[in-house]
């Protein structure tokens, strides 16, 4: 990865295109953290199985129709990546914002992954970003921006 970042770098620098190689890097990355990512947070996999549960016609919101999320996703460990109760057990309710699930509506009647939800996210963030600074005329602080993100 440095070596790509390296010889990114050396070519933006040559052809003096570093805010649109930034750019390129910005989805690039994103869309190999995404191809290998396994739903980041428990609040993503609890969203996701909402939105299956929603799909069904069961309302999301009542804790009996999510209690089983950590059955339908075993590489997800209970104890390793669930956030706990003070009192024991983990969370398997919809958290806030409550109506986040929305989201992965689209990922679950396509049956797709749901980390390129997360992706076309990071894209439109990106593109955006990029549109503006460049009306602005301010493209040579777009690289510092997409670090931060």
């Amino acid at each position: 990865m440095a070596l790509f970042l390296t010889v990114l770098y050396a070519i933006s620098r040559t052809y003096e295109k570093v805010p649109e190689f930034s750019l390129i890097y910005g989805i690039l990355f994103s869309f190999l953290m995404s191809a290998f990512a396994r739903l980041g947070t428990d609040e993503e996999m609890i969203d996701y199985y909402s939105a299956h549960v929603f799909l069904e016609g069961l309302n999301p919101y009542l804790p009996e129709n999510t209690a089983s999320v950590y059955s339908h996703f075993p590489f997800f460990n209970p104890v390793c990546f669930g956030t706990p109760f003070t009192t024991g057990g983990v969370v398997t309710t919809l958290g806030y914002p409550s109506l986040s699930f929305l989201v992965q509506v689209p990922s679950n009647i396509i049956h797709s992954d749901p980390n390129y939800v997360n992706f076309f996210f990071y894209l439109l963030t990106f593109v955006s970003l990029y549109l503006i600074l460049r009306k602005g005329e301010s493209l040579e602080i777009y690289p510092y921006f997409c670090s931060l993100l």
